[in-house]
């Protein structure tokens, strides 16, 4: 896990225990912290999202330079089509060709 992913969760939690903070000052009638940790959430909550959004970003990153530094996969089996083949192909794409092609 990367440090993006981690600090999200963090903000995640953190911001979890704040909308249940603002529940419970709701339930007992007091405006002002209850705003305040409501505002504290939906803050986290954004931080969590921008976290996360950087966590995929680095590993995505991560993953392109790990397929860019592989080796080109081989070239298919087997010999090169021969006159007769080829021949054969291009009846074939004669006959479903309907006089669209070019």
């Amino acid at each position: 896990m990367t440090a993006h992913r981690h600090y999200a969760r963090l903000c995640r939690a953190a911001a979890v225990l704040l909308a249940a903070g603002a529940a419970y000052t709701g339930h007992h009638g007091e405006a002002i912290p209850t705003v305040g940790a409501a505002y504290g959430a939906a803050f986290l909550t954004w931080v969590a999202h921008c976290e996360a959004a950087a966590d995929r970003r680095a590993r995505v990153a991560a993953r392109r330079a790990e397929l860019a530094a592989r080796p080109c996969p081989p070239p298919p089996d087997g010999p090169p089509l021969d006159d007769r083949e080829r021949a054969a192909l291009a009846d074939i794409a004669a006959h479903y060709d309907h006089g669209t092609a070019a």
